[in-house]
C-alpha cells in the first residue's frame, strides 16, 4: 500500500481531502499532519476580529473532515525531512515515512530579519497564535484607564483590514478609543492595488482617525518602540506585525529546490523542481516560471488541480499542467459590513460588496464543514 502524506492543512489541501473522500483509492493510505485541529479561512479573519463572525463560522474542523475522507489525522507538525529515505520527523518526536508528499504549510511574517520583532510584536500568523494574543490584547485595552497606542507594521490589505477590524471591535469595550497607526516603508498603503482602492481606503482611514506613517522602514524594535531607519523612535503599547511572508525552513534545509527566500520551487504540475515525489501549493511554494503574490485566492485555485495530480502520481499517470491566473479579485473589508473590490485597474465598493464577500466566504467554509 502506498502512503500519501499531506503536510499542512492549508486551503489547497482541503480540496485534496474532499477529492479523495469522493473518489478514494483502495491501495493508498493518506495521513494529514497539521499543528492545529482547526483550519482558519484567512479571508474571514478580519470579520472574526471585528466581531462579525464566531470562531466556528470561519474555521474548518480538520479532524472531522479527515474522518469523512478516511484520512488519518496527526495533530503535530513537520520539523525536518530526509528526502532520500522519504522520512519526516515530527514535532511530537515520531517519524513518518511516505511514498508521496504534498506540502501546504503556508507562510508567516519574517520576524528574524528585524532585531526585537519576535519579542515586541504580535504577528498575524500563525493565525491561532494571533487570536490568542488578540484576546489578551482586547482584555488589556478594555481594562486600561488611558488611551492605548497600537501600531500595525505593513502597508498591505492585511494591515489595513486588521486596523479597521480591531478598531471596530474595541469601540464596544474600551473607555478610551485606542489610537491606531499603520506603519509602512512604501510611499502609500495598498501599493499593489489600483488608485480607486487606495484612495477609497485613505478616506476611510482618515474618517476613522487611523493615521498612516509612510516611507518609514522599521530596522529594530526595543521596549515596545519602533526604531526607524531615519533614526527616530516611536513608542506603542501594542505592535502588530503584518508584513512580508516567510516559509517554513525545513523544506529548504532538507534539500528541496527553493528560491532565494526559501519558498519551494514547483513546476506547472505543482511538483517539486528537484524531487518528483514531492508536491507543494499555496503560500509555501512558488512557480519557477509563473511567480505570483502570496494570496489565499491562488491557494484555493490550486486545490483541485493539485488533488488531480496527486491522484495521477499515485496511479503512475501523466500529470496535468496548471497556470495560475495573472490577476486575482481581492475583496477588502473595512471593519464594519462594508467592503471594497479590487481587480486589476477596476474597483468598486459598498455594503453589497461586503454581502457578496460574506456569501463567498461562508460558502467556502460550509463546503468543507458538511
Amino acid at each position: 500500500m502506498k502512503r500519501l502524506v499531506l503536510a499542512g492543512g492549508g486551503h489547497s489541501h482541503l480540496f485534496v481531502l474532499e477529492a479523495f473522500a469522493q473518489m478514494p483509492l483502495s491501495d493508498v493510505e493518506i495521513i494529514l499532519v497539521n499543528r492545529t485541529m482547526h483550519a482558519p479561512y484567512s479571508g474571514m479573519l478580519p470579520g472574526l476580529v471585528a466581531g462579525l463572525y464566531t470562531f466556528d463560522e470561519c474555521h474548518i474542523h480538520l479532524e472531522t473532515l479527515a474522518q469523512r475522507s478516511k484520512v488519518q489525522f496527526r495533530q503535530t507538525s513537520v520539523t525536518s525531512a530526509d528526502l532520500a529515505q522519504r522520512q519526516l520527523r515530527l514535532e511530537d518526536g515520531t517519524t513518518l515515512g511516505y511514498d508521496l508528499l504534498s506540502i501546504n504549510t503556508g507562510s508567516t511574517p519574517p520576524l528574524d530579519n528585524t532585531p526585537g520583532a519576535k519579542e515586541n510584536t504580535l504577528a498575524i500568523k500563525p493565525i491561532e497564535d494571533f487570536l490568542l494574543g488578540w484576546e489578551a490584547m482586547r482584555e488589556s485595552i478594555a481594562n486600561s484607564e488611558k488611551p492605548i497606542r497600537v501600531a500595525l507594521v505593513g502597508g498591505g490589505a492585511g494591515s489595513v483590514e486588521l486596523a479597521l477590524a480591531m478598531q471596530h471591535a474595541l469601540r464596544a469595550v474600551a473607555d478610551h478609543e485606542p489610537r491606531f497607526e499603520i506603519v509602512c516603508d512604501t510611499p502609500n498603503i495598498l501599493m499593489t492595488h489600483n488608485n480607486y482602492v487606495r484612495r477609497k481606503f485613505q478616506r476611510i482611514l482618515a474618517q476613522r482617525r487611523i493615521s498612516v506613517r509612510a516611507n518609514s522602514r522599521v530596522v529594530a524594535l526595543e521596549n515596545q518602540q519602533l526604531i526607524f531607519q531615519q533614526g527616530n523612535n516611536a513608542p506603542y503599547d501594542f505592535i502588530i506585525w503584518v508584513t512580508g511572508a516567510e516559509p517554513a525552513k525545513w523544506p529548504g534545509a532538507a534539500g528541496l529546490a527553493t528560491d532565494a527566500r526559501g519558498f519551494i520551487q514547483i513546476d506547472e504540475s505543482m511538483q517539486s523542481m528537484s524531487h518528483t515525489d514531492v508536491f507543494a501549493a499555496g503560500d509555501c511554494a512558488t512557480y519557477a516560471a509563473h511567480p505570483r503574490p502570496k494570496s489565499g485566492v491562488y491557494a484555493v485555485r490550486q486545490g483541485p488541480p493539485l488533488a488531480r495530480n496527486l491522484r495521477h502520481a499515485l496511479q503512475g499517470n501523466s500529470l496535468e499542467s496548471y497556470t495560475p491566473q495573472i490577476r486575482a479579485l481581492a475583496l477588502i473589508s473595512s471593519g464594519d459590513p462594508y467592503a471594497v473590490a479590487s481587480w486589476g485597474e477596476i474597483g468598486f465598493a459598498g455594503k453589497w460588496v461586503w454581502r457578496w464577500k460574506d456569501k463567498i466566504d461562508r460558502r467556502f467554509v460550509e463546503r468543507f464543514s458538511h
